[in-house]
């Protein structure tokens, strides 16, 4: 169903990876009895999306991102717990710098291809921007100056998958505390801005995030989106079973902070000056998976939430790796590794 202006509030496709094929079929010990879904109807809404998608999806080079199990990975872990020499934003040139001169300040572009020991060559592009520290300290470290129109985060949630490929911690639950202390109404623009954070499918971790995360940030709960994860000829990569455990999507819980407003039929809408226009209650982003726990671009399926003539976008994504343009990365991980 297409808005006022033409903009479609249930399906944006957006460009992922390159995964040519479904999952291998997963088994049948992961069933129950009763259907399970995250929301009433999900399934139906799914199986019609999935119908409408095109033949062939759009792919874009996503970074490798940094692999905790590597030598490399496991330097960048050890720096991050140690800290940096120096806080102070920097702009990198064309040199090799050491671990302990980039943990904890924010690098922004853009640069000039350049080094970092232990780790390799790193590049930043236009309006992007990385901070590589622990949770613990971006309070401190991010810039409260630039004001963000979207704020993202992708925390570690434990999970069967990320606990076998060992690709991040995921056993401690201690950056939840930090994360709450976040000021993210400070960070967000005043003009209003879109907090989401992705879950899993697990209905007590939304519900953490929308009843206690978002209510410690001063976030207006709006619904939550799915991103459909699809092969390149638009297929589902699991079946669409409603008793499956394993699910051909994942759930992006959506707020809105500094404007105000309320939910409307089938989106939330401001009701008073504000950049923002209409934030849907559920819509599904659909694209192609691409490296382990990357998540899909948000920038075009964010943009019709925002009025003709708003402020450039600019995004925070937290628990983030690589580096995206306008947008600020921060994470334990989080360099810019080029490609």
């Amino acid at each position: 169903m297409a808005d006022s202006d033409g903009h479609d509030n249930e399906l944006v496709v957006v460009p992922g990876g390159s995964l040519a094929a479904p999952y291998v079929a997963q088994s049948k010990k992961r069933k129950r009895t009763a259907i399970y879904e995250n929301e009433p109807g999900l399934h139906a809404f799914a199986r019609a999306c999935f119908g409408r998608l095109p033949a062939s999806l759009p792919r874009i080079a996503l970074p490798a991102p940094l692999d905790a199990r590597t030598a490399a990975g496991e330097a960048v872990a050890v720096a991050v717990a140690r800290g940096g020499d120096s806080r102070d934003p920097l702009r990198p040139v064309h040199e090799t710098y050491t671990l302990d001169e980039v943990v904890d300040r924010v690098l922004q572009g853009p640069s000039a291809r350049f080094d970092v020991e232990a780790v390799g060559a790193c590049a930043l592009p236009p309006g992007g921007a990385t901070l590589l520290a622990d949770v613990s300290r971006w309070a401190a470290l991010l810039p409260r100056t630039r004001e963000y129109t979207c704020i993202v985060a992708d925390p570690p949630w434990p999970s069967r998958s990320a606990a076998r490929r060992g690709a991040y911690d995921t056993a401690r639950d201690a950056w939840r505390a930090p994360l709450r202390k976040l000021p993210v109404g400070r960070l967000a623009a005043s003009s209003g801005a879109v907090v989401a954070v992705w879950v899993t499918n697990d209905r007590k971790v939304a519900d953490w995030v929308a009843k206690t995360l978002f209510r410690a940030w001063g976030v207006r709960h709006v619904g939550t989106w799915y991103w459909l994860k699809c092969a390149s000829d638009g297929s589902p990569v699991l079946p669409l079973d409603e008793h499956a455990e394993r699910k051909p999507w994942e759930p992006l819980v959506v707020g809105v902070v500094n404007a105000a407003g309320a939910v409307d039929g089938d989106a939330w809408a401001p009701l008073g000056a504000s950049w923002l226009r209409r934030v849907p209650v559920r819509r599904a982003v659909a694209s192609v998976p691409g490296p382990h726990s990357a998540k899909p671009r948000l920038d075009a399926a964010l943009a019709p939430c925002f009025r003709a003539g708003a402020p450039p976008f600019r995004g925070l994504e937290l628990f983030g790796r690589g580096a995206f343009e306008s947008w600020t990365v921060a994470g334990d991980q989080a360099l810019p590794l080029a490609a």
